[in-house]
């Protein structure tokens, strides 16, 4: 039967093993923030409407949009912060 000092030091090494593990998992890659902001320009319902959602967006500045929200959805463009 294994001894209760190195049933003490598995339990240890294996909290620290998953301690690792789930610290990599928050790690992501730096980037800018992204900013977001209703579209001013698009019209219409934003169902099903992604693909002109983005064009408007893009022909408002931004880098991209899309339909977002419950009820009513909205085009919500978004491009990296300044």
């Amino acid at each position: 039967m294994a001894s209760s000092s190195s049933v003490r030091l598995f339990a240890t090494a294996s909290l620290l093993v998953m301690l690792f593990m789930a610290s990599g998992m928050g790690i992501m890659a730096a980037g800018p923030r992204m900013c977001s902001s209703k579209s001013e320009k698009f019209r219409g319902a934003c169902i099903f409407a992604n693909g002109n959602c983005n064009t408007v967006c893009k022909s408002e500045g931004f880098s991209s949009g899309t339909c977002t929200g419950s009820f009513p959805p909205i085009c919500t463009c978004t491009k990296p912060c300044c």
